[in-house]
């Protein structure tokens, strides 16, 4: 798998690559998928690998990774696959600095909403991190779901409602009325989690 990455997408594909078989722009968008894949697999086989053979295999990775070609590296989709398969590997604090650097040079939400979820570490810094990306994107609904449940984890019960329901402000999906439902049922207001609970079900039909 090394030299091939080396050598870069021909060595994957080299009946497509320079041939003109796909156009320029399927061929990047297949490089993608096919490198996003070979990340996917190392984070599930880093899953099931024993402690001791972990460091070993982050350094592999680390080797994977630093043989892209440095368009690749700047991708969210392949950095996101990047950062759960080290994390798999048990180092969820060191991917949390990597997202959080990328973050400040390429906005993502997606990639902040899984900073957000990352195990481990202190999760009341990660809020204030979060809030402070915010305060630059205020209307992404990823990232105000994100921190919604993160301030649940932290029982932060205010900012969570009022993050939830900003989201859903923006995207009523039915997993965030869901989400808001099952907050206020906990916190006891039983007929405001109904209403939540029936906002989702409508969502879910209309979708």
């Amino acid at each position: 798998m090394a030299s091939r990455t080396g050598r870069g997408w021909s060595g994957y594909c080299p009946t497509c690559a320079g041939t003109g078989a796909l156009a320029e722009g399927e061929l990047a968008a297949l490089e993608r998928q096919v490198y996003a894949a070979l990340l996917r697999r190392r984070c599930r086989e880093a899953r099931a690998l024993p402690a001791a053979e972990r460091a070993e295999a982050v350094r592999a990775l680390d080797r994977f990774w630093a043989r892209l070609p440095a368009r690749l590296r700047r991708e969210p989709e392949l950095v996101l696959a990047w950062l759960d398969a080290l994390a798999a590997l048990g180092r969820p604090e060191r991917a949390a600095r990597r997202m959080a650097r990328f973050l400040a040079r390429r906005w993502d939400g997606r990639l902040a909403a899984r900073y957000a979820a990352l195990p481990g570490g202190d999760s009341l810094k990660r809020v204030k991190q979060l809030e402070g990306w915010l305060a630059e994107h205020p209307d992404d609904p990823d990232l105000l779901e994100a921190l919604a449940a993160l301030c649940a984890r932290c029982e932060l019960w205010g900012k969570a409602r009022d993050y939830y329901e900003r989201a859903l402000a923006l995207r009523p999906a039915p997993a965030t009325w869901l989400a808001l439902g099952r907050l206020l049922e906990a916190r006891g207001e039983a007929q405001a989690a109904c209403e939540r609970y029936r906002e989702g079900l409508r969502a879910a039909v209309e979708s």
